[in-house]
């Protein structure tokens, strides 16, 4: 089912003109149903641009704006405008790399719904993952 299939795609992995070959799969992928994260958003060689050229569904905050943005005040107020951002394109945000509590409860007050780092969860192995997302989907911690 592709609407449960994210393709991340790398934020310096992005081409530069519309009709290459990652703007066309890109944009069958999307036309399947498929998502489209754009990772390390916020860092490198962002682009505003990108976001519509490339359909992206999903913004994939970078960690290094994540980390400690709840103790440097220019890491939550570059945080906030991408959020801010993100609710005014109709693009889901996703802080990556939240390493501690307070970094997630900071964020869930800005309204950002979704996570991962490792204050979520350590990397598994695949058969605990799955044992994981099974007791995660029974509201189990």
């Amino acid at each position: 089912m592709p609407d449960g299939l994210p393709i991340v795609v790398l934020e310096n992995g992005i081409a530069k003109s519309q009709e290459d070959i990652i703007s066309r799969n890109l944009r069958a992928t999307a036309a399947m149903g498929c998502l489209s994260d754009h990772d390390d958003f916020g860092a490198s060689y962002t682009s505003i641009l990108n976001i519509r050229k490339f359909s992206v569904s999903r913004l994939k905050i970078d960690r290094q704006l994540i980390s400690r943005v709840d103790a440097d005040a220019d890491h939550r107020t570059l945080v906030s405008a991408l959020l801010a951002m993100s609710e005014q394109l109709g693009i889901e945000p996703l802080a990556a790399g939240v390493g501690t509590p307070e970094e997630h409860t900071l964020l869930a007050q800005f309204g950002c719904d979704h996570i991962q780092g490792f204050n979520l969860a350590r990397l598994l192995p695949r058969d605990y993952s799955v044992a994981w997302m099974g007791d995660c989907r029974l509201g189990l911690p």
